[in-house]
C-alpha cells in the first residue's frame, strides 16, 4: 500500500513540474510574441501601411498599436512614420523640419522606403539588392513621392489616374460613414481598416519582389541579345522568350524591332519599340497594308505560310515559325 501511495504522490510531482514547466514555457512565447510596432491613429496612408508591411513580412510576431501617444509609443519596439525621429532599426519618420535624407537621385524618403532600406537583406532574402532596388524604383519611391506632396501623374482630362493611393484610400470609410460615431468607435474601425489595408500591402509586396527577381533575369537576357545584335543588324533583338525588355531596349536609340518567341501562343512575334517616354508610340510602324489581317487573309498578304496576324495599330506582328517572323523583319527593314 505503501508503495502504490508513493507511486501515485511520484506522478503528481511529475504531473506538476510538467505543468509548471507548460506555463513557463507559454509565457516565454507570449514574451517573444509582444513586440509591437507603432504608428500614428487617424487617416491610413500608403507609405505608413506599407512601413508596417514590410516589418510584418521580414517578421510576423510583431503587433501594431495606432497612437500619437508618447508613451505607448516609447514602450514600442518599432516606430514608422511618426516619433519625431529617424533612427534605425527602431525609429523610421520623415515627419521632423530638418529631415533631408534622400535616394542617390534625389527622390525623397517617405517611411515605406526608410523602413524598405534599412530591412531589404531580410525582405528580399537572397541579398540582391539589385531585386529591391527595382522593387524600390517601381512601388516605394512612388508611394514616398506622394507622401512627400509631389504629384508623380500629369493630369489629362477628363480622365482620373486611379494609382495605388486611389486602391488604398478605397479601405478608408468615409467620413460620413464615421458621423455620428465616438472617438472609441472611430479608433476600431480605423484600425480593423489599416489591418486590412496591411494584409493587401503583404500581397503585392510578395507579388512585386517575385516580379522585379524576374525582372533582374531579363535584364541579363536581354543584354546579351543587344550585344548579339551588334554583330549582325543593331536594328533588331531577338530573345529566345518573352522578357521585359522596354526600358533597357528604351536605352538604344538604333533598336527598332524587337522578336522573340511567345511562351503562352507557340507564337513568334516582332513588336516594334516605342519613342522613349511614350509608351503608345512606335519608332517605325509595320507595313500599312498588314493591319488588321489574321489567318489566311494575312497568309495571302504576306505570302508567309504560317503568319498568325498583324495588330491593326501596326506595332506587332505573329507567326508560328521564327524563321517566318526573321522574313517579316527583314522585310520591314529593307
Amino acid at each position: 500500500m505503501k508503495q502504490v501511495v508513493e507511486r501515485i504522490l511520484a506522478m503528481l510531482v511529475l504531473v506538476g513540474i510538467g505543468f509548471i514547466l507548460g506555463l513557463a514555457v507559454a509565457k516565454l512565447q507570449r514574451l517573444e510574441t509582444q513586440m509591437i510596432i507603432g504608428t500614428h491613429d487617424g487617416t491610413p496612408h500608403a507609405d505608413d501601411i506599407f512601413a508596417v508591411a514590410i516589418v510584418l513580412l521580414v517578421d510576423g510576431r510583431f503587433d501594431v498599436i495606432r497612437t500619437r501617444d508618447k508613451q505607448l509609443l516609447q514602450a514600442a519596439d518599432i516606430r514608422v512614420d511618426v516619433g519625431m525621429k529617424y533612427n534605425p532599426p527602431t525609429d523610421f519618420d520623415h515627419h521632423m523640419v530638418d529631415f533631408n535624407y534622400t535616394r542617390e537621385d534625389g527622390r525623397p524618403y517617405a517611411s515605406a522606403g526608410l523602413v524598405g532600406s534599412h530591412y531589404w537583406p531580410l525582405l528580399i532574402g537572397d541579398g540582391d539588392e539589385a531585386i529591391y532596388r527595382r522593387l524600390d524604383d517601381k512601388l516605394l519611391s512612388s508611394i514616398d513621392a506622394v507622401d512627400c506632396g509631389i504629384d508623380t501623374y500629369t493630369p489629362i482630362s477628363p480622365y482620373r489616374v486611379f494609382d495605388i493611393q486611389s486602391y488604398f484610400s478605397g479601405y478608408i470609410p468615409s467620413a460620413a460613414a464615421l458621423y455620428g460615431k465616438t472617438k472609441d468607435q472611430i479608433d476600431a474601425i480605423l484600425y480593423k481598416s489599416f489591418m486590412e489595408s496591411v494584409e493587401e500591402a503583404k500581397n503585392i509586396l510578395t507579388r512585386e519582389i517575385e516580379k522585379a527577381r524576374y525582372w533582374v533575369i531579363d535584364q541579363d537576357l536581354v543584354n546579351r541579345a543587344i550585344d548579339t545584335a551588334r554583330h549582325a543588324d543593331p536594328r533588331v533583338i531577338v530573345l529566345k522568350r518573352h522578357a521585359a525588355w522596354g526600358e533597357t531596349v528604351a536605352q538604344h536609340p538604333e533598336i527598332l524591332f524587337v522578336v522573340f518567341y511567345d511562351e503562352s501562343s507557340e507564337n513568334w512575334v516582332i513588336q516594334t519599340v516605342p519613342e522613349p517616354g511614350n509608351r503608345f508610340s512606335s519608332k517605325k510602324l509595320l507595313p500599312a497594308e498588314w493591319a488588321g489581317k489574321e489567318g489566311p487573309e494575312f497568309i495571302r498578304t504576306t505570302g508567309i505560310h504560317d503568319a498568325v496576324f498583324c495588330h491593326r495599330s501596326r506595332f506587332q506582328a505573329r507567326a508560328r515559325s521564327k524563321e517566318s517572323i526573321l522574313e517579316m523583319a527583314d522585310r520591314v527593314l529593307d
